[in-house]
């Protein structure tokens, strides 16, 4: 039942946990492959994503894909270098970028703890942590 339950789990954080496409990028992804570690003692997840991409202009020497600043990065592969700020990362690419039609791909390391909220009418969303049953048996979901 813990195995059923953790890959339910899985399969719905990467809704919640999932590097989005900023539309200015200059990228298309075409595959993204998400690994997240998730804590059963506390909140916190650990993960990383590989991404391939097309370029969709030419000289592209940097991308930007949007995630929360709850999760830190701590390195990546395929990059020169990044920055996260404002819930965004803005990977430099390396060598001397690529062209319009041209693929790639980058790794990026993070973790951290997962966001949730409390929406309208009190609903929480996001990865929740809670006790169930008579014998407080852990459940973790992901509400969107």
């Amino acid at each position: 039942m813990k195995q059923y339950l953790f890959s339910i789990t899985m399969f719905l954080l990467s809704y919640t946990c999932i590097y989005s496409q900023n539309p200015a990028s200059g990228i298309d992804i075409k595959f993204y492959h998400i690994d997240i570690e998730v804590s059963l003692d506390k909140r916190y997840i650990k993960g990383s994503l590989y991404c391939d991409f097309v370029a969709t202009r030419d000289n592209l020497k940097e991308i930007t894909l949007d995630l929360t600043e709850k999760l830190k990065v701590s390195s990546t592969e395929g990059a020169s270098s990044f920055v996260q700020k404002d819930n965004q990362v803005i990977i430099t690419l390396k060598g001397n970028g690529i062209n319009k039609g041209e693929s790639s791909n980058i790794k990026i390391f993070y973790e951290g703890i997962p966001p949730s909220e409390e929406g309208e009418g009190g609903i929480k969303k996001g990865l929740i942590y809670s006790k169930h049953g008579k014998n407080n048996n852990p459940v973790i979901a992901s509400v969107c």
